[in-house]
């Protein structure tokens, strides 16, 4: 039973030794013909966001040239339909947010775009002026009652 059992594992020991030479074989054939430089990676365009300072400062300072302008030579007429319900950005980039007082759904109206007919031409410190037929019209910020 003993020469039995041992020739067994004799066997199945040396099928093992002959797989594990043939897999070293393999990797040393295939190590030798693929290069030593590797893959690398050729990216025409990268996607990661570049870093740039901002410059909150510039957002919160009153421009002295709106204070300035709160005058204006041309006859400016009201809006009565539309409400002004809020402002963001400078003079000639930035946004209004509008609504018809008719419904309570507001809209960001950027500068240069139109919203009920009007094209909202300049952003002030307390008002917007829109342009429609070569007119303009004003339309203000509501005082709240807290103040």
């Amino acid at each position: 039973m003993s020469k039995l059992s041992k020739t067994k594992i004799i066997k199945i020991f040396t099928t093992l030794l002959i797989l594990l030479i043939i897999a070293k074989l393999l990797s040393l054939i295939l190590f030798l013909y693929i290069t030593s430089d590797g893959v690398e990676l050729n990216a025409k365009r990268s996607y990661k966001a570049k870093y740039q300072r901002v410059d909150c400062h510039n957002m919160l300072l009153v421009r002295e040239e709106s204070l300035k302008q709160t005058k204006q030579s041309v006859p400016t007429y009201n809006i009565d339909s539309l409400l002004l319900k809020g402002l963001y950005g400078s003079r000639f980039n930035g946004y209004a947010i509008v609504a018809k007082k008719s419904s309570p759904k507001t809209t960001i109206v950027a500068v240069g775009e139109e919203f009920a007919g009007y094209k909202l031409k300049e952003i002030f410190m307390d008002y917007v002026v829109f342009t429609k037929a070569k007119k303009e019209y004003t339309l203000s910020l509501k005082k709240s009652n807290t103040e």
